[in-house]
């Protein structure tokens, strides 16, 4: 029986980008950089994630004008659909 060593997780790739106050990311780019620091730390993650970003802020009527419409979250698949 051989016994095999096991290997750490892969070095992340960049830095983690801050989150705003509402535990959004602020921009599309920062939201895809989440992605890609998560995914490239990840045995799991790292040949298996495509990732996707997109902005989750929808006009609700009814509502007056948001101040902040920027709420950026990302995924590993596009399952969600279009928005």
């Amino acid at each position: 029986r051989s016994s095999v060593a096991q290997q750490p997780p892969p070095e992340p790739v960049g830095a983690e980008p801050p989150k705003d106050k509402d535990g959004a990311y602020g921009s599309q780019g920062d939201a895809c950089s989440a992605c890609k620091f998560a995914a490239t730390a990840s045995c799991a993650m790292y040949k298996t994630c495509l990732c996707y970003a997109t902005n989750t802020h929808f006009e609700v009527g009814g509502i007056p004008n948001a101040k902040d419409t920027q709420h950026y979250r990302w995924a590993c698949g596009d399952e969600g659909g279009s928005k």
